[in-house]
């Protein structure tokens, strides 16, 4: 019966992740599906359920999955959740009692403080990272059972007479591998739907600025024209107006070029072109950026402090680089409420990227914020108007860059910028 209940332990942890897969992108659950205390209560469920159909070894050591669904809630889902469903367990496994029940209880509550400790190097590694953290963590939580299992005096006593099993030897490596194996396939499957998900965000934005790009163009092409026509026309009436009605026409072609620039910029923040490409030290450009918006800063109480590497070489339009970098950071000090506050920007080599970062501890911004962030006239300013966002998000894929943000509400905003880099030759 061990294939049959350790194969069932395997199915109990994936079910919540494949549950995911089936519900997570219709609009009537999402809601639910995204909240921590339904993750809380699933991960806790299917710990429950590992602990209700556990396997016996050949040394009739009871096994299972538990830990694999509470350390997974915890790194996915957040610290309440992952809390929550270490409640459930906990509680589960007090209610059955038995002979290791104070030794089970123990040691989970002490296993979990890696899960805990290790939640926030999980959240900012790579996939390829997380899928060796996730599958080290599966394998201390056997190595723990194993611990546990040899506490109990009877259970110990028969493991020390049996040693010589090879067999039962061989069922004990399994149940480590299949246990390191399964906690493997579900952070593939969980990497996989986020990737899935930011794919069709992706698309999804790029279709809507797709479209106002198109009606940008139409209406900048359609107003520029007859606009011009006037502006040529005011200029061949001032030539023979008097000084008092020329001052007038000199102020109404002013402004026609005014509406003009206008026209342009909404065009360009629609559909941004980086026009001349360059390759060029980007630490250079950004200490020019620290310098410029260092008394913003501090007309805003705000202190700039930054970290730059030096030899960040990109190829990109240097006028563009800057402007991206400025809105981000602008925003930042615009969003840093107390005065005294400080405002981070890193930059650093990443293998085969460029990586700057700008870091705030201000007002932070919600799951929906964020998800909203770079639409078209949707911003978290009172007066703002969103097309800073946008166009710097645009600007950066221009340059073949990506834009990420991550963000907790009180908590502060950090912005990355990833940008491929360019090794120049000796």
């Amino acid at each position: 019966m061990l294939s049959k209940d350790l194969f069932l332990n395997v199915l109990i942890v994936l079910f919540p992740v494949l549950l995911y897969q089936i519900f997570y992108d219709r609009s009537a659950q999402k809601a639910i599906y995204r909240s921590w205390w339904f993750t809380g209560l699933l991960g806790g469920l299917s710990a429950v359920f590992c602990l209700h159909y556990p396997f016996v070894d050949g040394y009739h050591i009871f096994w299972d999955f538990r830990a694999l669904p509470l350390v997974l809630t915890l790194l996915y889902a957040g610290y309440r959740a992952g809390a929550l469903a270490l409640l459930l367990e906990v509680a589960f496994r007090a209610y059955v009692g038995g002979d290791a029940a104070v030794y089970s209880i123990v040691f989970t509550l002490v296993y979990m403080c890696l899960p805990f400790g290790l939640k926030k190097r999980f959240a900012q590694g790579c996939p390829r990272r997380r899928l060796v953290l996730g599958s080290s963590l599966a394998l201390a939580a056997y190595l723990m059972q194993l611990f546990v299992a040899a506490l109990n005096l009877r259970l110990h006593t028969q493991l020390s007479l049996q040693i010589e099993a090879a067999e039962k030897i061989c069922f004990l490596l399994l149940i480590g591998a299949l246990q390191t194996m399964t906690m493997a396939l579900a952070i593939w499957l969980i990497e996989n739907l986020i990737a899935t998900n930011k794919l069709r965000i992706e698309m999804h934005r790029a279709e809507k600025l797709g479209i106002i790009s198109e009606l940008a163009a139409s209406i900048a092409h359609e107003v520029r024209n007859p606009l011009t026509v006037v502006r040529g026309f005011l200029q061949l009436v001032s030539h023979n107006a008097d000084p008092k009605n020329k001052q007038y026409m000199d102020t109404a072609i002013t402004e026609l070029d005014r509406a003009v620039f206008i026209i342009s910029d909404y065009l360009n923040f629609a559909k941004p072109q980086v026009e001349t490409l360059a390759v060029f030290d980007a630490s250079r450009e950004l200490h020019d950026v620290v310098g410029l918006m260092t008394s913003f800063a501090l007309l805003n109480g705000v202190q700039i402090n930054p970290q730059l590497e030096s030899g960040l070489w990109v190829r990109a339009n240097p006028d563009k680089f800057k402007q991206a970098v400025i809105n981000l950071l602008k925003n930042s000090i615009e969003a840093s409420q107390s005065t005294g506050s400080v405002v981070h920007l890193r930059a650093y080599h990443d293998p085969q990227h460029i990586v700057i970062q700008v870091q705030d501890t201000g007002v932070g911004m919600t799951p929906d914020m964020l998800q909203r962030l770079g639409q078209p006239f949707y911003s978290t300013k009172e007066k703002g108007t969103g097309l800073g966002t946008m166009v710097t998000l645009r600007l950066i894929e221009a340059m073949d860059g990506e834009l990420s943000f991550a963000s907790t509400l009180g908590s502060g905003t950090e912005v990355t910028i990833r940008l491929p880099a360019v090794v120049l030759e000796t």
